[in-house]
């Protein structure tokens, strides 16, 4: 049996209905209505190109109170065993040293901007790897922002949507594990264009939805991640946004991305992708399978 936990009514009646992150089609049709949290959340799969999002979505400032206020820690710790503030900072550090074995080789040296770092331990972790990267973190949540700052990372506590127009020229900016929580993703990208130099690299390492959905055999969203990425779709997100991908591939349970600026105006997607029939027909075939459970939306305590 799940734990109780509540998520604020306000935040749950604060939500604004979008049209698709990629192509902008409001053509959708609803997959489940409650999420692994027992949240009532309608997730989405986009007709046109197969990305997957939650619609209505809590907005901005909703999600922004939600993890600027601990709220998002709190409901995760109900459903998965506590961690420790400097248990968390150790595991981040650990993947952090992982990670850079596959994007150390093509991070430059010089300013290194994580967007949702929470308490820094990546970034310390990839300092590690590579000493000539200067870490910043960009991280709403003001505990994590201040324990990363206690730890020697230093921390802007926001949204890059905020991030102030003094840090530019940015050698290296990641998303890791964080894109899936962001309520626009274009956007982002639009911002990332905005600080990274001319040269500059992006890095994004987002969750394999559809590994995500084969490891827990059923279909499960929640409601801090608005999207779910598969790779297809991911590749037609940052190509959309004027990005040129020199790398794409999941490793483990996660999508690593590597990017570079391709042009200043944005890519049109086509309409109609491969994405969707890959995505519809993905799920079908979950669907029949005997150990897939169409039913069970939400996990219980792990």
């Amino acid at each position: 049996m799940r734990p109780e936990f509540k998520v604020s009514q306000t935040a749950l009646s604060d939500t604004i209905s979008v049209s698709c992150n990629i192509c902008g089609s409001v053509k959708s049709h609803i997959r489940s209505t409650v999420d692994r949290y027992g949240l009532p959340v309608n997730s989405v799969i986009c007709k046109e190109c197969g990305l997957i999002y939650l619609n209505p979505m809590m907005t901005q400032n909703a999600y922004w109170r939600f993890y600027a206020s601990g709220e998002y820690r709190k409901l995760l710790n109900a459903f998965k065993k506590p961690v420790t503030p400097d248990e968390s900072y150790s595991q981040s550090v650990d993947f952090g040293i992982r990670i850079a074995k596959v994007i150390g080789p093509f991070l430059h040296d010089g300013l290194t901007v994580e967007v949702g770092s929470s308490r820094g331990g990546i970034l310390h972790g990839l300092k590690k790897a590579k000493d000539t990267i200067i870490p910043l973190g960009v991280e709403p949540s003001i505990e994590e922002a201040e324990y990363a700052i206690a730890k020697g990372i230093p921390t802007q506590k926001t949204i890059i949507e905020e991030l102030s127009d003094s840090v530019n020229d940015v050698k290296n900016i990641l998303s890791v594990r964080s894109l899936n929580h962001m309520v626009d993703p274009t956007r982002f990208l639009d911002y990332t264009k905005k600080h990274l130099s001319d040269d500059g690299r992006l890095f994004i390492i987002v969750l394999d939805f559809m590994k995500f959905c084969l490891r827990n055999k059923a279909f499960i969203s929640q409601i801090d991640h608005p999207y779910m990425f598969f790779p297809d779709t991911l590749r037609q997100l940052v190509e959309k946004c004027g990005f040129k991908i020199n790398l794409c591939e999941v490793r483990g349970a996660y999508i690593y991305l590597y990017a570079q600026r391709a042009c200043e105006s944005k890519i049109r997607v086509r309409k109609k992708t491969r994405s969707y029939a890959l995505t519809r027909i993905f799920l079908s075939e979950l669907a029949l399978r005997p150990e897939f459970d169409t039913h069970r939306h939400f996990l219980g305590p792990q």
